[in-house]
């Protein structure tokens, strides 16, 4: 659901059968816990970001204005730039959907491609809006960043966080294999990197139980080479011997994620 880096490559479909979307028509904001907000991602120097910043509404009137006014009927192409604002859905703190904006390109991204984003959707509703106030810090360790995040995250004023790679694993490392005789030449092939990635995850944890892990194909070459990333904590990391990491140099090397923390508040 998260657009992990903001950075996307899409492809534009020309699709006569879009119809319409309705992105809220599934959710019963009146049974309460819902919020609505919107933050910078990767520009935050458009006139309309800069009257009305970030935001948010737990407002069920306003949530129900905007369920009934967000519905859209002309598509729109998919433009592979960056985004101005990302509008996310909460549900008592967790998060639901979220949808990319581009206010130049005027061009709000679904689960079914983009859409025409009149600027005056957002416009019109934004004297009812709250702000935001954002947050960011630091931390020597990952104990101190997630018992930060635990505790902040149990404060009145808390609203949401960007989630944090180091939440789960504390940071990852590369190794290349050859790709298996039965797969083929072509790892990368739509559906036989997923079946070999789960083959890898069987294998891994035979070899490191208790460990917890998330694999990630990350291409290969044209000589049958294939890249996998590895996400874990560091003692995996230590005791991983199954395939090659190249000497553990610049490609196989352990990465700590940054234990950094961007987070938004309630203003007062």
């Amino acid at each position: 659901m998260r657009v992990a880096a903001f950075v996307f490559l899409l492809i534009f479909c020309v699709n006569p059968c879009f119809g319409q979307a309705a992105l809220f028509e599934k959710y019963r904001f009146e049974d309460g816990g819902y919020t609505f907000l919107g933050i910078f991602v990767h520009h935050n120097d458009h006139p309309l970001q800069k009257k009305i910043g970030e935001f948010y509404t737990d407002d069920v009137p306003l949530l129900n204005a905007i369920k009934k006014d967000w519905v859209f009927k002309k598509p729109q192409h998919m433009y592979a730039c960056g985004y101005h604002y990302d509008i996310i859905i909460l549900k008592n703190g967790k998060e639901l959907d979220s949808f990319p904006i581009n206010l130049e390109c005027k061009e709000l991204v679904t689960s079914k491609g983009s859409v025409y984003f009149d600027l005056k959707k957002l416009e019109a509703f934004s004297s009812r809006f709250k702000h935001l106030k954002k947050e960011t810090r630091e931390f020597q360790t990952v104990t101190d960043a997630r018992r930060f995040l635990n505790d902040a995250s149990k404060t009145v004023d808390f609203v949401y966080a960007w989630p944090p790679r180091w939440l789960t694993y504390e940071g990852e490392f590369r190794f290349n294999m050859k790709c298996p005789t039965e797969f083929g030449t072509d790892c990368h092939k739509t559906g036989i990197a997923d079946k070999l990635l789960s083959r890898l995850s069987e294998q891994i944890s035979k070899k490191y139980p208790g460990e917890v892990f998330e694999l990630q194909e990350m291409g290969g070459t044209s000589n049958g080479d294939i890249f996998i990333v590895v996400k874990c904590n560091k003692s995996l990391e230590e005791k991983f011997d199954l395939y090659d990491r190249w000497g553990k140099t610049i490609f196989g090397k352990w990465e700590p994620y940054h234990l950094s923390l961007k987070w938004y508040r309630k203003m007062p």
